[in-house]
């Protein structure tokens, strides 16, 4: 855990900040907690000091167990400020400690978040908490005892072994016996747990010295149970190991106590091996298991972006994420997190990719594993066919990307559909339409059917040119070009049916809207510029930031990781790219690659490797690796072929499969995605006439 922002985690109540309706992806565990018995990797949660809204926020990511890529599900979700992250030893419940209270929620199967009855729970924490393997006791920081119902998640105060407020770490070891606090006179305090009650009686010869002089800051305990890791902070710092008396508690400074390494958070690897500590610099060192001698490992330390605010290995043990302290005066260019992937045999370090986003300082981020990783399954597929005034309904076949009709598809709309959007979870459809109006659909979560929602179709809008449906499928969003407005409604989550929420002026001769994918950032593309704006819970809120365009925009897509824009600019045949910075969301171009002829659509696959670009014009579909280091687009060989009219893409939710409209030729092209990015034509599906839009729905757990 972090530090620097949890000025007032011990003394004041800080504002807290939840709505009720909303729901989140979320599993996590603490660097400093007992490792989980699971493997699979699944899901990864950022906690972020959003610099735009000054507020805190949960940013919540599935984990590609090949890459260790970070995948945005969860949408961003206040929290608490100055909050750590923890969850239980069985995966069913993940807390927020923040202080004097700690926030509570439930996990269900699928990994989203449902606040736990009485949460917040008024108990002294701090913001750093532990659990012993049975999950039935938490320890924080701040030196209390909490009981957990492993029934209901309810935490209660139990005791105060060390109340003075003035703890920096806390540690727990593999076997729940003895917990570890820092204290501020680089003294380790050390405790004795009882597996019945949870209490904690201080170790004899309790506080101990720790021979570093250099200030106390983060501790570890080693999987194997036998080395107890105490860092100092600074770029250039202190690193005590003690070895640890299995029957007392006790602990020893090892010969060559402290070890000369790189200040910041300390974690051990799974095996036992490693000692990775990240700070202004990214230190790697292997542990001698006899003596407990740290060697630094071939060319660490590492050269990060900024320093890092902290870091977190996954449940595998295949891969470190730095957490990184991106803030106002240093976000050019610099992401929130970073990717390695971790040697086995020497411990070293490759940087994979990074994940946005700019200028939001990630304080720290906690990963879940589980039996199994994250599944995406498709379901549903739907096109809007302006010309036949109908939308197209299928199911999606898995195992190949066929589409197969639902039965009555196409269903009639009279008000002619031209764009099409679904949320999140797939329960609700809407169309804009060429008579200037939105249609509201439900779906029928077996067959995929489309029902019109009462009350259909919303109108008064001057035109509809772009339909967004938010990451938490709470709101969508309506570029009105005529009136130069984005208006934003709330969804209903029972029925579908949209109210009013609020709008928010645009630039002149606006084109197109794009949503960030962590929900905290959108922009608009338009004849002559690019305009960046906030997102915060639904309301969108222009920035004084633009970048010019050259041609007017036809569309514009964000990358996965939220680190770039992608704009397809048609009278120049191109698609640029564009860099997304915080907390003025400055955008930069970076970069522009040749398209098709009349570039009409742009998308990045869920991997965040490619990007593929509709030329309506020829009829063809250009594919590109993306550099996500530096944003720039390469292409992978030449375009290839669709059909006539090529205007819009959509991907099935596990990424294996392409989707093109054809308005000209009346068809939906379907490719397989190959694994390095090229495409092969796997079939077709007939549309109503002249298809304009095209999404999908799906699931995962």
């Amino acid at each position: 855990m972090h530090r620097k922002f949890a000025l007032c985690a011990a003394v004041c109540l800080s504002s807290f900040l939840l709505a009720a309706s909303h729901v989140v992806l979320a599993q996590a565990i603490p660097s400093a907690a007992v490792p989980s018995t699971a493997v699979a990797d699944r899901y990864a949660y950022s906690l972020v000091i959003n610099s735009l809204e000054r507020q805190q926020v949960i940013l919540g990511y599935s984990i590609n167990p090949q890459t260790g890529y970070l995948r945005s599900t969860a949408p961003a979700f206040p929290v608490a400020a100055n909050a750590g992250i923890a969850i239980d030893p069985s995966n069913q419940f993940l807390y927020l400690p923040n202080g004097p209270f700690v926030v509570g929620y439930r996990i269900s199967v699928n990994g989203t978040l449902q606040v736990l009855k009485g949460s917040p729970f008024s108990v002294n924490c701090g913001d750093t908490m532990v659990f012993n393997p049975n999950g039935k006791f938490a320890y924080c920081n701040l030196g209390y005892e909490l009981s957990l119902n492993t029934t209901t998640g309810a935490l209660a105060q139990i005791g105060s072994a060390d109340p003075d407020g003035s703890h920096l770490d806390l540690a727990i070891t593999p076997s729940g016996s003895f917990v570890y606090i820092l204290e501020k006179d680089e003294t380790i305090s050390a405790f004795a747990a009882d597996p019945i009650t949870g209490l904690l009686t201080e170790v004899t010869g309790s506080p101990f010295a720790t021979g570093n002089t250099d200030g106390l800051y983060s501790d570890a305990v080693s999987p194997n149970g036998q080395f107890l890791f105490a860092t100092s902070g600074g770029e250039t710092g202190l690193t005590s190991v003690l070895s640890i008396n299995a029957t007392t508690g006790a602990i020893t400074p090892v010969n060559g106590s402290p070890f000369v390494t790189v200040g910041g958070i300390a974690v051990v690897n799974s095996t036992s091996q490693f000692l990775y500590i990240g700070g202004d610099k990214l230190g790697a060192y292997s542990i001698n298991g006899t003596t407990g001698a740290l060697t630094p490992v071939a060319a660490s330390p590492y050269t990060l972006p900024v320093a890092a605010t902290s870091i977190t290995l996954d449940p595998g043990g295949k891969f470190l994420y730095a957490s990184l302290e991106s803030t106002p005066s240093n976000s050019k260019g610099t992401p929130g997190s970073v990717t390695y992937s971790i040697n086995a045999s020497s411990g070293a370090l490759t940087r994979l990719s990074s994940n946005g986003t700019y200028g939001n300082v990630v304080d720290q981020m906690a990963i879940a594993g589980g039996s199994k990783a994250v599944t995406y399954t498709p379901k549903f597929a739907y096109a809007a066919n302006q010309g036949g005034k109908s939308i197209s309904e299928w199911t999606i076949k898995d195992s190949t990307g066929a589409l197969t009709a639902v039965t009555g598809s196409p269903i009639s709309d009279a008000n002619g559909p031209q764009l099409i959007a679904t949320t999140p979870s797939g329960a609700f459809v809407y169309t804009g339409n060429s008579n200037n109006s939105v249609s509201e659909y439900s779906v029928n979560a077996t067959t995929g059917a489309l029902t019109l929602v009462s009350g259909s179709p919303l109108t008064g809008f001057g035109s509809v040119n772009t339909l967004a449906v938010d990451p938490t499928g709470i709101y969508l969003s309506v570029l009105d070009s005529t009136k130069t407005i984005i208006d934003t409604y709330a969804i209903n989550q029972k029925t579908g049916a949209l109210t009013f929420a609020t709008s928010t002026p645009t630039s002149a001769n606006p084109q197109t809207l794009a949503l960030d994918p962590t929900d905290l950032a959108a922009v608009v593309a338009g004849t002559t510029s690019l305009q960046s704006y906030s997102v915060n819970s639904g309301t969108i809120s222009a920035s004084d930031v633009s970048a010019s365009l050259a041609d007017p925009a036809a569309a514009a897509a964000f990358d996965q990781s939220a680190q770039y824009i992608f704009v397809a600019e048609p009278k120049t045949n191109s698609v640029v790219t564009f860099n997304v910075y915080y907390p003025e969301i400055a955008l930069s171009q970076l970069s522009s690659a040749s398209t098709g002829n009349n570039p009409g659509a742009v998308l990045a696959e869920p991997s965040g490797k490619y990007v593929y670009v509709a030329n309506t014009g020829d009829g063809t579909i250009s594919a590109y690796t993306l550099n996500r280091s530096t944003g720039a687009l390469t292409a992978i060989g030449t375009a290839i072929a669709a059909a006539a009219g090529t205007n819009a893409l959509a991907t099935s939710n596990d990424g294996k499969y392409l989707y093109a409209t054809n308005g000209a030729a009346g068809l939906v092209s379907i490719f397989k995605i190959n694994s390095n990015g090229t495409l092969t034509a796997a079939g077709t599906a007939a549309t109503g006439a002249s298809p304009t839009s095209i999404a999908t729905t799906g699931t995962h757990q």
